[in-house]
């Protein structure tokens, strides 16, 4: 299991790191915005070197509503 740690932003981009299953980063820190195409690169981005079919949870914080189009997202990719 991958766990993407996501830091919310209102206005500033998002960032996002994701620890293996043992605890450990896999990825350096990542950037996105809250647009679908910067999501789908996020999520790309993380399969590129992933074992094959790893599961992934998000898991964040929630900054007002900043959450909701986030997950949403991420729901629709398969996190």
């Amino acid at each position: 299991m991958y766990t993407i740690g996501i830091d919310l932003a209102i206005t500033a981009a998002h960032k996002a790191i994701v620890a293996g299953a043992d605890g450990k980063f896999v990825t350096p820190v990542l950037s996105f915005r809250t647009r679908w195409r910067d999501i789908q690169q996020l999520v790309a981005r993380i399969c590129r070197d992933a074992p094959l079919n790893v599961p992934m949870r998000a898991v964040m914080e929630p900054t007002g509503l900043a959450w909701f189009p986030v997950s949403i997202a991420l729901h629709s990719l398969g996190v």
